[in-house]
């Protein structure tokens, strides 16, 4: 008997009617096992000794899809096997349970669809959650968010390291015993790898390769920054409210709020001003010796120390400070300042102290990240501040040929390139065309490098080794940014054949990420994710990558399972949780998976109609000068490659605004004044642009320094700040007049100041000193006034759980009116002898009595019947009472 079936291009195929047999290999062909997009290629791999060409079949069900022959490639060195290359990317067909049979060996099954890597995406972005130092991870955050996975309370946890028994906190950590006399609050952060480590080298890049990412898609993606929900083609990580994270709703995108919580942590690292070597950054923390597993953060009984300064965790700092500051000048002024202030004492700290090494003195209990070579760190450096700022003085350590090596934690000059090569916000068009044209070149070469690969990878038999999978998706971001800028198909490809390797086509047709494909990474080394030890803990959920084959076999599990590998060294790889050298799990890793995912499933399911951001090129002339000076703000060499015409908007950084391409603005007053220029396309591409103009005072004066303090910076109308601009001084030692602006207008003039805001809204707040001779640079806060709140609409309880000496308590305010609240305040009444050591999910103001705690801008509304909750950590002296709140 025979039965008709149609293939997806209508053509009938006639097949005998026998029942399909037992397959004799499952997993060969080697697939990518969660699958592939319909617009991108579909390739496998299939390990056998024949040379000759071997038909092959694909099958939806019991549906027949599509047939050919294997292309034979031959004896491929790195998995020590015979293959065959087979490639379906013809195929247009969507949907699930794909599987390709060769004779009676079958693949896993896999997708093809639009969507195929949007969970995935999420999923290993939230990698990032579930690892935040400082916090608690609250099981409504554990999953969701356009995930594959929902929320679960196994992946709960308290807060990790925040001084409540049995941790010794990271609140108030001292230098390694005998290499300082201070301590630093570093509570925030991102646990680095399956230890309990925070690291500014690693740290850094991987802040970095998410800052990256998002800067991807600004210039060169989908540039709207905040989609509207509903539209598969419109959900994105980049945008805010999309990762189910504390965060979401402010305004912010999510990935940049992610970011800004490890961003947090390298800032504090920084050491204080008056101490020796201030301005340079700590190398990393963690504790003093080992621990085992399983292990939560919140259960470590060790010790934690600084590890001492080097100059390749300072010039980490500097790099991502900088690179912060033009971010976050588009959300948050305030800490765009903070972050471009430490990124520039990093650089001058550098500099003056070149060769800090780091050399391995305290590797009990934390990973080493030496590195003997900084020349890249200071290019990597040099790059990012050159690009927010503008600085010709940065040029000369910036270095844009890239090496055919890898690129990662220890090489960084790669960064700095990448980043020259994605802003189009800053004017220098000859520089930006040159670090392209080197991204270019570096992709020809993986491209070739690929060509003589079995597998279709750009990894030879000698690239794998620690981390081997890190080093393939940090070459598919090359990848992924040569294809942005030439639109070169192949580079587009390759980044997703390197998706397939890393997603089950490779020899042990192992998925190396978490939770995807019917074969795939189960046991990662991970203290807290360690079900496979004890079922007291959690497996890992979805979305984290191994770092996968590793001829090295640095520990003993991994050497006792495989040893002899070394020959094929694509099978160096063992799932076991006490497999370190091949199995563990860091957050460089997973930023650049991340990275990659983004990019691709973002081409997956992009618009047909993608409308560009201009390309800026702005000239000013000139930049320093004598008050009063002249200076010609000019854009109107940018460029729109969708032939859009552009406009421009100016804040002159003085007060003053202005509109048009090109713009004369005449600066009266003496400081540094960073202007905003933004060219925008009409259709909702817009760049934005940082200049800084130096304005002198006279001949041989030096201008004093405005400085100055805010007791709180947002609370409910009315609100009553205290300010305090003490700090400001001259180096010549001259006298110094005040001068205060709230909204441009004076309201006073004495070194301190107390003002009520009585109307909501944002107010920025000024400080100009004067030596009798010339003003500062200004001083400048923003202060956040929200809506008045009638404190009879709301109750509060709170509860505490104390010890000997401390206590943490969680307050719950309900809304009992009947009206939506958009704000909201409570006062928090503590006993004598109680200080608190930490908070979250709240404003506290402790210079008020009764202590005044107010929402943050992402938990202010509050619909009727409503709930919220906040917290805090508190020691006491004397005899526990307990503290209340009204």
């Amino acid at each position: 008997m025979i039965k008709t079936f149609t293939s997806s291009i209508g053509i009938p195929i006639l097949l005998a009617a026998v029942s399909i047999p037992a397959f004799a290999e499952l997993g060969n062909p080697r697939v990518n096992q969660l699958g592939y997009i319909p617009n991108g290629p579909k390739v496998a791999t299939y390990a056998n000794n024949s040379s000759s060409p071997l038909n092959w079949q694909l099958w939806k069900g019991n549906q027949l899809v599509k047939s050919g022959t294997t292309v034979p490639f031959g004896n491929d060195e790195a998995s020590g096997e015979y293959v065959h290359q087979i490639d379906f990317s013809s195929v247009t067909t969507t949907g699930d349970e794909f599987k390709l049979r060769i004779g009676n060996d079958s693949s896993y099954p896999f997708e093809i669809n639009a969507d195929t890597f949007m969970a995935a995406t999420f999923d290993s972005i939230r990698y990032f959650y579930h690892n935040r130092s400082g916090i608690e991870i609250e099981t409504q955050y554990t999953g969701g968010g356009h995930g594959s996975y929902a929320p679960d309370s196994k992946w709960a946890r308290p807060a990790g390291h925040l001084n409540v028994t049995p941790n010794k906190g990271d609140n108030n950590v001292a230098c390694w015993p005998g290499t300082c006399d201070y301590s630093l609050n570093v509570t925030k952060g991102w646990y680095d790898a399956g230890d309990h480590g925070k690291y500014v080298v690693n740290g850094g890049i991987s802040a970095w390769k998410l800052l990256n990412a998002y800067e991807r898609y600004r210039y060169w993606g989908d540039n709207t920054d905040f989609p509207a929900p509903g539209s598969a083609n419109r959900i994105t990580p980049f945008a805010d409210d999309m990762l189910n994270i504390p965060e979401s709703g402010n305004n912010v995108p999510d990935v940049l709020d992610e970011a800004r919580w490890q961003l947090e942590f390298l800032l504090a690292m920084q050491v204080p001003d008056g101490k020796p070597l201030a301005g340079m950054v700590h190398h990393k923390m963690h504790d003093e010796a080992w621990t085992g597993l399983p292990l939560a953060p919140h259960e470590d009984p060790n010790t934690r120390f600084l590890v001492p300064p080097t100059t390749a965790a300072t010039l980490n700092v500097a790099a991502v400070g900088a690179q912060c500051a033009r971010i976050w000048s588009r959300f948050d002024q305030a800490f765009a300042n903070r972050c471009l202030s430490v990124a520039e004492k990093a650089w001058n700290a550098a500099k003056a102290h070149p060769d800090m090494i780091y050399g391995n003195d305290y590797n009990d209990g934390g990973g080493g990240y030496d590195d003997l070579n900084v020349a890249d760190e200071f290019s990597w450096a040099a790059s990012e501040l050159y690009i927010t700022t503008g600085q010709s003085k940065y040029l000369s350590d910036i270095n844009t040929n890239l090496a055919a090596s890898e690129w990662g934690w220890q090489g960084t000059q790669a960064a700095g390139v990448m980043s020259l090569a994605t802003v189009t916000s800053y004017s220098n068009s000859g520089l930006r065309s040159q670090a392209q044209q080197s991204i270019i070149a570096r992709a020809n070469d993986l491209l070739e490098i690929s060509r003589g690969e079995g597998y279709q990878i750009p990894l030879n038999f000698d690239s794998f080794y620690w981390g081997s999978n890190s080093v393939i998706g940090n070459f598919m971001i090359l990848l992924g940014l040569a294809y942005e800028f030439t639109d070169n198909q192949d580079y587009l490809n390759e980044v997703g054949r390197g998706l397939d390797y890393l997603f089950g086509r490779n020899a042990l047709s192992k998925s190396y990420v978490t939770g995807y494909g019917q074969n795939a990474t189960k046991q990662p080394h991970h203290r807290f994710w360690a079900g496979a030890l004890n079922n007291n803990y959690p497996w890992a959920p979805p979305g984290a990558l191994a770092g996968g084959p590793n001829s090295g076999l640095e520990d003993d599990v991994s050497k006792d399972a495989v040893d002899g590998c070394q020959s094929r060294p694509q099978t160096c790889y063992v799932d076991d949780i006490g497999a370190w050298s091949t199995n563990e799990i860091t957050i460089n890793w997973n930023s650049a998976l991340f990275w990659v995912l983004a990019f691709y499933d973002e081409y997956a399911r992009q618009d047909t109609a993608l409308n560009h951001v201009p390309v800026a090129n702005v000239t000013v002339t000139p930049k320093t000068g004598t008050a009063p000076l002249r200076v010609t703000f000019d854009a109107s060499a940018s460029t729109d490659a969708d032939g859009d015409e552009l406009t421009a908007t100016w804040d002159f950084g003085d007060g003053t605004s202005g509109e048009g391409l090109v713009v004369d603005h005449l600066y009266t007053q003496t400081g540094r004044f960073g202007s905003i220029g933004e060219i925008s396309d009409g259709n909702g591409g817009k760049v934005g642009v940082i200049t800084f103009i130096d304005i002198t005072g006279s001949q041989g004066n030096t201008l004093p320094v405005a400085k100055f303090s805010a007791s709180t910076k947002t609370g409910p109308a009315p609100l009553t700040v205290q300010f305090d601009g003490s700090e400001s001084y001259d180096n010549d030692g001259d006298p110094l007049t005040y001068r205060w602006l709230v909204k441009n207008q004076q309201v006073g003039t004495s070194p301190q100041l107390s003002y009520t805001f009585t109307d909501e809204g944002l107010y920025f707040v000024e400080l100009i000193v004067n030596d009798g001779k010339a003003d500062s640079v200004t001083a400048m806060t923003t202060i956040n006034v929200t809506p008045p709140v009638t404190s009879g609409d709301l109750s509060c309880t709170l509860t505490a759980n104390s010890w000997n000496n401390g206590y943490t308590a969680s307050v719950k305010v309900t809304n009992q009116g009947s009206t939506t609240l958009n704000s909201w305040q409570v006062n928090l009444l503590l006993p004598a002898g109680h200080t608190i050591s930490n908070t979250w999910s709240a404003s506290f103001d402790t210079t008020q009595s009764p202590i005044v705690v107010s929402n943050n801008n992402w938990n202010g509304t509050l619909a009727p019947g409503a709930s919220v909750e906040f917290g805090f950590q508190a020691g006491f002296t004397g005899s526990y009472t307990a503290p209340s709140c009204q």
